[in-house]
């Protein structure tokens, strides 16, 4: 089993921390605050850069290595296709976490989030 964690991070149009969606090996949960992501070893975000202001404002805060998919993927585009595979996608999210070997839940969580099936993200047991 891996210790990293899986956060979605949300812009809180209503308040100043930022809406976290978290799973935690099986545990899916919401936090309103950075503070569950201090002292964690490693994360994979979505968004991550939402996040930063609230860290800042933490005097002892832990910095977590972090791996966000967005970032990522604006590394990855506008590269010249030679430096691809032939047929190759590696900027679909499968392609670009294949390193990390990320378990299935996991994948189709953060997929699942990408292609706007929220509806019952945090409900969902996969």
């Amino acid at each position: 089993m891996s210790n990293r964690i899986f956060i979605l991070c949300l812009k809180n149009a209503f308040e100043k921390n930022p809406l976290l969606l978290i799973k935690d090996k099986e545990e899916i949960f919401t936090r309103k605050s950075v503070n569950y992501l201090n002292h964690k070893k490693g994360i994979i975000s979505y968004d991550f850069d939402v996040c930063l202001n609230s860290i800042r404002e933490k005097p002892k805060f832990k910095m977590p290595y972090v791996i966000d998919i967005l970032i990522a993927k604006k590394l990855l585009v506008g590269q010249p296709k030679s430096k691809f595979k032939q047929n190759s996608r590696p900027w679909i999210i499968k392609n670009l976490l294949a390193p990390f070997k990320i378990d299935k839940s996991s994948l189709k969580w953060l997929i699942d989030f990408m292609q706007v099936k929220t509806k019952n993200l945090l409900l969902q047991k996969y």
